[in-house]
Parts: structure tokens; C-alpha cells; sequence
């Protein structure tokens, strides 16, 4: 009788400690496109049509070219704007792509990628720039960089399902973490708590809260930059972003466990007897 309970107890630990496992859903490092490609003009990044006021901004004075992949590194290049001069007014330069959501058991969805960012001073450097997971087209989490300020890197939270609050930290901090220089960064969101978080070269920002609306609707990757200064057009460098993952973690089926520990106590019973 002891070996039963004994096996019992096994089993609910075992219930209760099911290990998760991790796996890659969706990818993109750029190195399969050729330098100085057409970001919109790819398969992975064909949502990048014009959309209403947000628009593509290119390397041409029409702006007809979009994102493109930068020759250096192979990696999305920011700086879409570099060659709109005065007069253009303040354009927003959007790379979409469209991503699997979480599938139906999983409990965590990350997405990381590296980026640099130039800090520059209020008039230049990396302006109003962002990375965003969207979950159809009002809500979105995101990390965004302002030079403008004291800003710095900020993790957003914003539209339906969202709390509506932003987390900022920058010079009020005494510095900018990760700019002028490639960082990691990632967004997790996770189910089982309901709550984002987010890191940029090693530095946590407060997790913040969503509801099951946002979960069950992520269905973009959204990447922007804010060219506002023409006066300093050759100045204005966007985020540069490569190495794309989104990954997620599912509990391990119990059932393989519970049937070798089963054999585990039969063993242990058969020797006893």
C-alpha cells in the first residue's frame, strides 16, 4: 500500500512540475535578400504597402523604394529618410510584416531582436522609432526610442486590451542604455500571469498588463521611424534591426512521464516483493 501512495505523490509532483519547451516560430535575419533590397518587396514583409497617412518612406526623392536591407551587416536599415531634404514635413517610414500568433497551448510568446540606435543630440539621431507587436491594428506593445527630451528607450502600451501607459527611462536615469551601440532586446508576454515585459541591453522595464484580447489577436510585427527634422535629414538615423526570433514555451505532454514512473513503481514493487 505504502508503494501506491508513494507513486501517487510521485505522480501529482509530477502534475504539477510538467517542464515547458521552447521553439522558434518565426524567423528573419535578412541574409537571404541582396544588399540594398526593397524591404516591402520581399515575401516575409509583404504587408509593407502604403496604409493610409503612415506611408513607406524610401531612398528616393518620391519615396517609391521603402525600408531596404542595409549592405553593411545585412540587417533592416532605419535610416529610410536620409535623402528627403526640406520641405517634406514630418513623415513616418513603416515596415510590416505579418506573424504567427501564440498557438493554442502555449503559455509564453517572446520576441527578440538586435537593433542599434543613435542617440545624436534633440536635433538628430534616432527619433520616435519603434518595434511593435501588434495585435490587429489599434493595439500594440512595443519598445521606441526618443532622442528627443530625455527620453531614451521607452516600453509601450497602448490601444484596445492594453492599459494605456508607457514606461520611459532615459536621461532622467543619467544616461541612454543601449544607444550607439547593438543591443539585444525582447517583449515576453505571458499567459499565465497577464503581464508584458521587456528588456533592451539588459535592462528590465516595469511588466505591464493585457487581457486575453491581445493574446488571442497578435498578428504583425510593426516597424517605424519618425524622420521630424529635415533641417538635419543627413542626421536623422533610424533603428537598424536584424536578427528577428519570436519564439514560445508549451508544458510538455505528462503523459510519457507519468507512464515511465509508472514503470519506475512497478519496478520498485516487483523488487520488494
Amino acid at each position: 500500500m505504502k508503494y501506491f501512495v508513494t507513486i501517487l505523490l510521485a505522480v501529482a509532483v509530477l502534475a504539477v512540475a510538467v517542464p515547458a519547451s521552447a521553439g522558434v516560430v518565426w524567423s528573419e535575419d535578412f541574409e537571404s535578400y541582396a544588399a540594398g533590397t526593397a524591404i516591402q518587396d520581399t515575401a516575409k514583409w509583404s504587408g509593407s504597402a502604403a496604409d493610409g497617412p503612415i506611408r513607406i518612406n524610401g531612398y528616393t526623392a518620391t519615396s517609391d523604394l521603402g525600408q531596404r536591407v542595409d549592405p553593411d551587416g545585412l540587417a533592416l536599415d532605419g535610416n529610410s529618410n536620409k535623402e528627403q531634404l526640406s520641405g517634406v514635413g514630418r513623415v513616418w517610414s513603416t515596415s510590416r510584416a505579418t506573424i504567427p500568433g501564440p498557438s493554442a497551448n502555449a503559455v509564453t510568446y517572446t520576441v527578440a531582436f538586435d537593433t542599434v540606435v543613435e542617440r545624436g543630440s534633440n536635433s538628430n539621431g534616432t527619433g520616435n522609432s519603434g518595434f511593435h507587436i501588434k495585435s490587429g491594428e489599434a493595439s500594440e506593445f512595443g519598445l521606441s526610442f526618443m532622442r528627443a527630451n530625455g527620453r531614451g528607450w521607452g516600453f509601450m502600451n497602448s490601444g484596445t486590451g492594453h492599459s494605456g501607459v508607457s514606461t520611459w527611462e532615459g536621461f532622467a536615469n543619467g544616461y541612454y542604455f543601449g544607444a550607439n551601440e547593438a543591443v539585444s532586446a525582447s517583449i515576453t508576454l505571458d499567459k499565465t500571469t497577464m503581464m508584458a515585459s521587456a528588456s533592451v541591453a539588459g535592462h528590465d522595464f516595469a511588466p505591464q498588463p493585457f487581457d486575453i484580447s491581445v493574446w488571442n489577436t497578435i498578428d504583425q510585427l510593426s516597424i517605424f521611424n519618425d524622420i521630424s527634422n529635415p533641417a538635419h535629414a543627413d542626421r536623422n538615423y533610424g533603428m537598424d534591426v536584424d536578427n528577428i526570433v519570436i519564439s514560445e514555451t508549451i508544458p510538455e505532454p505528462a503523459t510519457m512521464g507519468l507512464a515511465l514512473l509508472g514503470l519506475c513503481g512497478l519496478a520498485v514493487m516487483r523488487r520488494k516483493r
